[in-house]
């Protein structure tokens, strides 16, 4: 059974209450909306291009939560009753948990308090528990939530790495470190926090410690609450007798340092010993709240990459900084700047997942665990560990040298994260004996012009004499140009455009070698691409390349035609599986871009081989000349037989 499903089981017979406390919670904000007011302008300042949000999105999510938030508020009344035999009126709790008064305002009415009490029995407070809480924080947030937050409910194997990998280790720290979560959710990196603490300390040296010494932010209000709840019972069973209990309730439960904020647009001058956790991952626009980003911005920035900016700004020298983030951050051009600082700094380890699927639920984002010491970069070896998904299947780990995990800026600082130290060798020697497009040669990749969906009053699905075909991505199979029927009435995608002048410089003419620029991130062939077929060139004299098109062009001139045979040699490179599997190795995502196409390393010694392996090839795509083909590629680059065989075995 899911955590989730428990938790509907554990909690179905109030599910009929709380509809009923919506309700009256719905009706209470007609005549007095205050407080959802605050809470709207409240979500308004905490959230980056606010324009994301809808008023009656959120008013939906103020009822929830106060539902919820009465709800845990007398589960936990009941809680100290049953374990402490103490009285303590609801409202103290509420008012302890919502310093920023966003649910506390509301009680319950005679009628429904006196059904929460029947309910709120012994069985249901011993349910209690850190998944316990955390999955009320997941089953409330709705996809579309989910979402625009950029959060979900890491596991409790995620987590407990992330805490390991940042030595978090309380017998030499002692009780001074200070630790964050900088976009804390329900809190599940700090509980792991205390769990660590308690092989050593109790009562209210723990409850001390944790009080002074534990940072949490976030941007949503029941996140926070939810946060302070899971840090309360963490601590609460450790206390001993109705004194310790008092001291807590009095001095420590509201946790000053579990904070309402948005981590990313405070400005703060602390310094944390220990930066951890999993931050939202999302686009966002550039903007003047950002200024303090500057330094890495680059086009459309991913929150994540933010996120670890501000860590490596706020961590403390020889501080440690573990968060688990998309593995984009590798290779994209976005991401160059955050990587150049990053390579400066001491890489302790990367764990890598092999599966998008079973990390998080309703999230297909390839996944790294990446910890960082904040030193100068030295000698020391990197541990690189590859697993299959959170548990412990499949493990593989070796250690390396981090010249060999990072490259330097010539590649853009490209990040390499093998599943196997048997190809750190070989890409290093491929990319010291080759050249690459950018810095070499009269050719680079570019990408296709033409947005269709930007010139949808201009596409037409009937061919007629003034009209220009539209070349898709799709249209591209390795070394076979397929032309499909895309037509799709519901989008508005057609295969022809209008002639119209402003499409003229986005105009294409001959043959051309096209790449497309998605692929599935899961599959070795990464780059494919193709040439034109001759009737497709003999019946367009001219044709339009999509946006998810690369294309190689002649650098002195795009609209020159590129000699058949250089086209079929970096057809035949590009297509090869050395050099796929070399791109699947520092590819983060599903992108192929021109500018990663434009790094790759390329060699020449059998450019007529390969030439005339691609010609065998023309209407006769068999595994066995692709094969025989890769071997020509293999010569190209001098591998040893040894070399080969690793390439040859290389999985994901």
């Amino acid at each position: 059974m899911t955590l989730k499903n428990k938790i509907n089981k554990s909690i179905s017979p109030i599910h009929v209450l709380l509809s009923r406390i919506k309700e009256d919670i719905s009706k209470k904000i007609m005549h007095d909306n205050s407080a959802f007011i605050l809470y709207h302008k409240k979500m308004i300042d905490l959230t980056i291009n606010n324009e994301k949000l809808i008023e009656g999105e959120l008013r939906i999510n103020f009822i929830n939560e106060t539902s919820y938030f009465v709800f845990l508020c007398y589960l936990y009344s009941g809680y100290i009753r049953y374990k402490f035999n103490k009285l303590l009126p609801t409202g103290y709790l509420a008012k302890k948990l919502d310093m920023d008064m966003f649910y506390s305002w509301y009680e319950l009415t005679d009628e429904l308090k006196a059904e929460m009490l029947k309910l709120i029995n012994v069985n249901l407070i011993n349910s209690i528990s850190v998944e316990y809480f955390s999955g009320f924080y997941e089953s409330l947030l709705d996809k579309t939530e989910k979402k625009r937050l950029g959060q979900f409910y890491t596991p409790k194997e995620i987590v407990d790495l992330i805490v390991y990998e940042a030595k978090v280790d309380f017998d030499e720290i002692g009780m001074h470190r200070k630790i964050i979560d900088p976009a804390c959710g329900a809190g599940v990196f700090l509980t792991c926090i205390i769990k660590k603490m308690q092989e050593k300390y109790s009562g209210l040296d723990l409850i001390k410690y944790v009080h002074t010494n534990l940072f949490g932010n976030d941007i949503n209000p029941f996140a926070v609450v939810l946060t302070k709840l899971n840090l309360t019972f963490s601590l609460i069973v450790h206390i001993r007798g109705e004194k310790e209990l008092s001291t807590f309730l009095e001095e420590f439960c509201h946790f000053p340092n579990i904070l309402l904020r948005n981590t990313l647009v405070v400005t703060e001058e602390k310094k944390y010993d220990v930066i951890i956790g999993n931050p939202p991952y999302f686009k966002t626009t550039n903007s003047n709240e950002l200024s303090f980003y500057s330094e890495i911005i680059y086009g459309q920035p991913n929150v994540y990459s933010l996120f670890l900016y501000w860590a490596f700004r706020h961590v403390s020298t020889n501080g440690m900084v573990s968060f688990i983030i998309p593995q984009s951050f590798k290779s994209g051009l976005y991401f160059m700047k955050l990587r150049e600082i990053l390579s400066k700094l001491e890489l302790v380890s990367l764990i890598n997942f092999k599966s998008r699927k079973k990390i998080f639920k309703d999230v297909e984002q390839a996944v790294v665990i990446l910890t960082i010491k904040n030193s100068k970069r030295s000698k020391n070896d990197v541990n690189v560990i590859s697993k299959v998904d959170n548990e412990n299947k499949e493990t593989t780990s070796f250690q390396t040298s981090m010249d060999n995990i990072i490259m330097d800026k010539r590649y853009n600082y490209f990040i390499f994260i093998p599943s196997t130290d048997g190809i750190l060798g070989l890409i290093e020697k491929i990319y010291n004996s080759s050249a690459n497009l950018k810095e070499n040669g009269e050719y680079l990749f570019g990408t296709g012009a033409f947005v269709w969906n930007q010139h949808k009053d201009l596409l037409i699905e009937q061919k007629t004499s003034d009209v220009i075909p539209i070349v898709y991505a799709g249209y591209i199979e390795k070394y076979n140009f397929n032309k499909k029927d895309i037509y799709n009435e519901k989008i508005g995608k057609k295969q022809f455009a209008l002639n119209n002048d402003r499409l003229k410089t986005m105009i294409s003419t001959g043959q051309k070698l096209i790449v497309q620029r998605t692929s599935t991130f899961e599959d070795l062939q990464r780059i494919k691409a193709c040439l034109f077929k001759d009737d497709f060139i003999m019946n367009n004299s001219k044709y339009l390349l999509e946006n998810h098109i690369n294309f190689l062009y002649r650098k002195s001139d795009k609209s020159q035609a590129i000699e058949t045979n250089v086209l079929k040699f970096y057809l035949g490179i590009v297509n090869s599986r050395l050099l796929n599997v070399i791109f699947s190795v520092k590819n983060g995502n599903t992108q192929v871009s021109s500018s990663e196409l434009n790094l790759l390393p390329i060699a020449t010694s059998q450019q007529d081989a390969i030439i005339e392996a691609v010609n065998r090839l023309e209407g006769n795509i068999t595994k066995a000349l692709i094969d025989s083909l890769d071997e020509i590629i293999y010569e190209n680059y001098f591998l040893s037989n040894f070399e080969i065989d690793i390439v040859r075995n290389y999985r994901r």
